[in-house]
């Protein structure tokens, strides 16, 4: 039987502050249930989301089943982690059933950690268009609408993480992704231009341990095109990462299992 290819990402991206504020007020669709998020409860300090945790570096929040990292997907698009807030995967998750928005975007980028403690993410699907067509987003935020939606040109599991005008000159204040297998995962974009990875679509961070197969960018306009054609000659091996500048990539790892 010939072996599988899995692609190991290891580099590290030290670039650029943010400014984003916390939506306050909102409705949240869950499957069966509705959960209300108002000033009284607070926005990133709410553990009502997650397993546990407080978001800190020492109580990161726990994500272990998919309506946690579905939370976590939706509440980041709604700009409620403007400062550094910690994120733990404790289990495998089977995200079979979910399209989820991409983790970050150009408005509110994902300044976090993310750490997905050696965990397989499987069956993922992400889009940048709400929906009913196959592969659109069909379960989303009360208050969220196809009209509404902003179309989010870098698409990944994770979109954009870090600010492209913020300078992170260390690790510890550094947005981070990283020790996690995407396996079976599809991104869908629908944008006439786009910029494309399956684990991240633009990386002004830190990226290390990411492992990915049997996946797939799925380009649903056929007019689509890279979102700027300046940075074809950075755009990394394997589509694993849309876009990081060479300098800041040290190795790409194929092993075979």
């Amino acid at each position: 039987m010939k072996p599988k290819k899995v692609i190991i990402l290891m580099f590290s991206i030290i670039l650029t502050s943010f400014a984003a504020l916390a939506t306050n007020v909102f409705a949240w669709l869950r499957p069966l249930e509705r959960i209300y998020l108002d000033n009284a409860q607070g926005t990133t300090d709410n553990t009502a989301y997650y397993a546990g945790g407080k978001g800190t570096s020492a109580e990161p929040y726990i994500i272990n089943s998919p309506i946690h990292l579905y939370n976590l997907a939706w509440l980041q698009y709604l700009g409620n982690y403007p400062t550094k807030t910690y994120f733990v995967v404790e289990a495998d998750l089977d995200m079979e059933g979910y399209v989820l928005p991409p983790i970050g975007t150009g408005k509110y980028p994902f300044v976090s950690s993310f750490d997905g403690g050696e965990h397989i993410i499987a069956n993922l699907q992400v889009s940048n268009a709400i929906g009913e067509n196959e592969g659109q987003i069909k379960k989303y935020p009360v208050g969220v609408t196809s009209s509404n939606f902003a179309d989010c040109e870098i698409v990944g599991f994770f979109g954009q993480v870090g600010d492209k005008n913020t300078s992170y000159t260390t690790s510890s204040v550094a947005p981070e992704v990283k020790n996690f297998y995407l396996d079976q995962t599809t991104i869908n974009t629908e944008t006439s231009s786009t910029l494309a990875g399956i684990g991240v679509g633009y990386v002004n961070g830190e990226v290390s341990g990411v492992g990915i197969s049997n996946s797939e960018i799925k380009f649903n306009n056929s007019s689509a095109s890279r979102l700027d054609a300046n940075i074809t000659n950075n755009l990394s091996d394997y589509t694993l990462v849309g876009y990081c500048q060479d300098k800041y990539k040290n190795t790409t790892t194929i092993t075979d299992i």
